[in-house]
């Protein structure tokens, strides 16, 4: 008896030593017309390989889950259980060695089943062979093997796949995708060449193209994402059309994320917002011409509010923002129903010089006296601007800081002890935003006499003799005074200190006198002198 060779592809299910045979002479004796010969014996030897889990992961030869065997050829029909009193176990697994009657003949159908413990059809295979009686008959069968089942699986991509609860595969992109094919017989174990059934995978989906490209390998081009879920069901089934798996695959709709240039832009200023389409699990996906809306809860779009992807997914629109400070403002872009939602908050921008004021309570004021300076600041749109601006100032006054009421800033003013116009400037973040100009003056001058205060440039006092008149001279903050007379014939006029003294001269007529302090400040009034003549003849 030989042994042929096995098939080395693992679990491509063999049956390697079918040999057919029997004792005698090398050719078939001739018979007379209707004399049957006698039935020859047939004696073959079976391999079957250890269980290894059902991956295939070395030779077989038939399925190792193979207890019976049922073999059809010419009349005969008959079962082969295989146990211990016909099979041996060696390192590899058992070999069983098996005879039965067979009629000789040409050209004979032999079929050879394999079966499990519950009678589930393992493998198969249908050859014609010719017997020969009187000698060795070696066959070669090789087993199909029977799918009752497959799985599909992705081959390649698995960045790209998940699994949802339900077993769904999601797609996170669309494009080509390889699927593997793995038949299973009833026993679990996967079935591979030689005598590895075909099977057809087919899509309830058009938009998902399933194609054939070997052996148990098919790719399916699955649609890119859009705004709603896409799924079909691959379906595979044996030759006989018979269901083996079913996988549902979906490509979940796109997400769309949108990013500012700017989240906490100046108010009124242009923002940039860039919408990019990404899959469900957000990651980018380079699609293009896809139209995208934009729109913002301050209804503020600049440009066309309607734009289209570019081959990175992205689109972009300049916005203006919304004038008012302090307010989470939304921007939405939408693309095929999905829309994405960013929110940016309004700052406020720099002083400007129409909206803010610089104000000064008291102007003019008297050397060393006092004012208070207020500035308020608020940006193009009157939003207010609390930084603390630069306050300077000219000449002798100067000013202290008060307070700070949001966006209104006082000063204490004091004014230089000597008259000047002493000016304020105001600059916020680098940029003067306004001036004001105190007038100091001097101080209010009083001429006085025996009490009475005199009005400059009013005032008139009478001499009723020749008396020099002493009058009283004040002023604030001053270093002296200085006087004169517009007509020293009538009467003259010193002072000394804060002392003016008029001494009339004897001619009547009238005189102004006129009193200037140190800062040139004046302060006249008219007097009078009447003489009267006494002639005695």
């Amino acid at each position: 008896m030989s042994r042929l060779l096995p098939r080395i592809r693992t679990l491509f299910l063999v049956l390697p030593a079918l040999l057919l045979g029997a004792c005698g002479t090398s050719t078939t004796p001739n018979l007379p017309p209707g004399v049957t010969p006698a039935a020859t014996t047939l004696t073959f030897a079976l391999s079957i390989p250890t269980p290894v889990g059902g991956q295939g992961l070395r030779t077989q030869y038939v399925s190792s889950a193979t207890t019976s065997l049922r073999v059809r050829v010419g009349s005969l029909d008959t079962t082969l259980a295989l146990g211990a009193a016909v099979c041996t176990t060696g390192a590899g697994g058992q070999t069983c060695t098996l005879s039965l009657k067979v009629d000789p003949g040409a050209n004979q159908v032999l079929t050879v089943d394999a079966y499990d413990g519950g009678s589930h059809l393992l493998s198969t295979s249908t050859s014609t062979v010719t017997v020969v009686a009187h000698q060795d008959n070696p066959v070669r069968v090789t087993m199909s093997g029977v799918a009752l089942s497959a799985t599909l699986q992705p081959t390649d991509r698995a960045a790209d796949l998940t699994t949802d609860s339900t077993g769904h595969l999601l797609l996170d992109s669309g494009g080509l995708y390889k699927l593997g094919i793995a038949l299973k017989d009833a026993a679990g174990q996967t079935i591979l060449n030689p005598g590895r059934p075909t099977e057809t995978v087919t899509s309830s989906n058009p938009a998902f193209n399933v194609q054939a490209t070997g052996v148990g390998t098919f790719t399916v081009e699955a649609p890119q994402p859009t705004g709603r879920p896409q799924v079909t069901t691959l379906t595979v089934k044996g030759a006989a059309g018979t269901v083996l798996a079913t996988q549902v695959l979906t490509v979940p709709a796109h997400t769309v994320t949108v990013a500012l240039s700017n989240a906490a832009p100046v108010a009124g200023s242009s923002i940039v917002a860039t919408a990019q389409l990404s899959s469900a699990r957000g990651r980018p996906l380079p699609i293009g011409s896809r139209v995208v809306s934009f729109s913002t809860g301050a209804g503020s779009g600049a440009g066309a509010p309607l734009t289209s992807t570019d081959a990175t997914g992205r689109a972009s629109m300049s916005l203006l923002t919304e004038k008012t400070v302090g307010a989470r403002v939304p921007v939405n872009a939408t693309a095929d129903g999905v829309t994405g939602t960013v929110t940016y908050t309004s700052v406020t921008g720099t002083a400007n010089t129409t909206t803010s004021t610089v104000t000064l309570s008291a102007n003019p004021v008297r050397v060393n006296g006092s004012s208070t300076l207020t500035v308020t600041l608020r940006d193009g749109f009157n939003n207010p601007v609390t930084t603390v601006p630069a306050v300077s100032v000219t000449g002798q006054t100067t000013f202290t800081f008060l307070s700070q009421q949001s966006n209104v800033f006082t000063y204490a003013v004091h004014a230089a002890a000597a008259p000047e116009t002493a000016t304020f400037t105001v600059v916020s973040q680098g940029n003067t935003v306004g001036t004001a100009r105190l007038a100091v003056t001097a101080s209010l001058m009083a001429v006085t006499h025996n009490g009475t205060a005199l009005i400059s440039g009013v005032s008139q006092y009478d001499f009723e003799n020749d008396v020099p008149q002493v009058f009283t001279v004040s002023e604030s903050s001053v270093d002296g005074f200085f006087a004169e007379s517009s007509n020293p014939s009538v009467a003259m006029a010193s002072v000394g200190g804060s002392t003016l003294t008029v001494t009339p001269q004897g001619p009547a007529g009238f005189s102004t006198i006129t009193v200037q302090d140190s800062f040139g400040q004046t302060f006249t009034f008219t007097v009078s002198v009447t003489t009267a003549a006494i002639i005695i003849d």
